[in-house]
């Protein structure tokens, strides 16, 4: 069953000093030269403690037990779907969609459960305590419960639920940042028939985890420390890591839908030229074994490619765009409304 309404602009994003948490993680990551651990755990602490406001208008729609704010706008197919990495809410894609506004087709943008405006009741409660006093131990209880993992089905399996619930009707056109890249993927999979593209967005490699550990490359995963003191959403997902990797489907599973790849050129703090060089490697790899997929190697851009070179994720919209099939009959229109969590 849902239900839709408007949201206010006090959704909540996970920022510290106008940076993304994944960002921030990346650059006080332990393996980061000249950055001691205690001010990383310093910095981080006080992200999970601090929040600022989203900027951007959201509608809300109840999927299952759970509010997820959302924004939908134009009204011609395919929809064009963003999915965020971790620790992004829908504002990750706004550069993205400006961008795209003289395009005649329909966007879909949503915050994940703790993302932005998809707060549940607790979650907004301690947004109207955020300066009370004692407000911290209200944050730091939250870090002492343990989240249930959430996988890439589960993210896979809400979405169709949330686009079908706010009537953002297929073909979709997905586009998905780093750990929502693998989300989207494992989407088309269960879904293949509703997807007429995907752009990934310097997403992570199946196999890059296994192969880095392999290889014997430091900082491979999430230090349980830093998953330890992030908020409880950002836990769950980053729990559900390994189960992800997993459910990703191997490139030649997903058949004839086009795929472009868009891989960052410039490696963040966190990782070692040899790790870089994996990344790149293991793109290639997925790529060449796409049935029709391509890679392009983004120089002068970090992991954000979508913040930082906007204008080349557009391209690649773009390209999807004018390739993608008519309207799909009304029979076909419609992902299953359940979601499994």
């Amino acid at each position: 069953m849902a239900h839709r309404s408007n949201a206010s602009d006090d959704g909540r994003r996970l920022r510290l000093n106008g940076r993304p948490l994944h960002s921030v993680f990346a650059a006080l990551s332990p393996s980061s030269p000249g950055v001691p651990l205690t001010a990383a755990l310093l910095a981080l602490l006080a992200m999970v403690l601090l929040s600022g406001c989203a900027s951007q208008p959201r509608q809300l729609v109840r999927i299952d037990d759970q509010t997820l704010a959302y924004s939908l706008a134009g009204a011609r197919s395919p929809t064009v779907v963003f999915e965020s990495g971790l620790g992004h809410d829908l504002d990750a894609w706004s550069q993205v969609i400006r961008g795209l506004e003289k395009v005649q087709t329909r966007f879909f943008a949503y915050d994940r459960p703790g993302y932005g405006g998809s707060l549940n009741s607790s979650d907004r409660l301690r947004a109207a305590l955020d300066f009370a006093p004692g407000s911290e131990l209200l944050s730091l209880l939250d870090l002492a419960n343990a989240p249930d993992a959430v996988t890439g089905e589960h993210a896979a399996r809400r979405l169709a639920a949330t686009l079908g619930a706010v009537g953002a009707e297929p073909p979709y056109i997905l586009v998905g940042h780093s750990l929502g890249g693998q989300y989207v993927q494992i989407f088309a999979a269960l879904f293949p028939d509703l997807v007429a593209g995907i752009v990934l967005v310097d997403s992570r490699p199946k196999h890059f985890t296994r192969l880095c550990l392999e290889q014997g490359l430091s900082g491979c995963e999430v230090p349980s420390w830093l998953a330890a003191i992030s908020q409880a959403h950002v836990r769950a997902e980053i729990a559900g890591l390994a189960a992800t990797a997993a459910q990703t489907p191997e490139p030649a599973e997903l058949g004839q839908i086009p795929v472009i790849r868009l891989v960052a050129g410039r490696h963040v703090r966190s990782f070692s030229p040899a790790q870089h060089a994996l990344w790149v490697q293991l793109q290639a790899s997925e790529t060449q074994a796409q049935a029709n997929g391509r890679m392009q190697l983004v120089e002068n851009s970090g992991h954000d490619i979508q913040i930082e070179r906007p204008d080349v994720v557009v391209a690649a919209v773009q390209a999807l765009l004018q390739s993608a099939p008519s309207p799909l009959p009304p029979s076909s229109r419609t992902a299953p409304v359940h979601s499994s969590r």
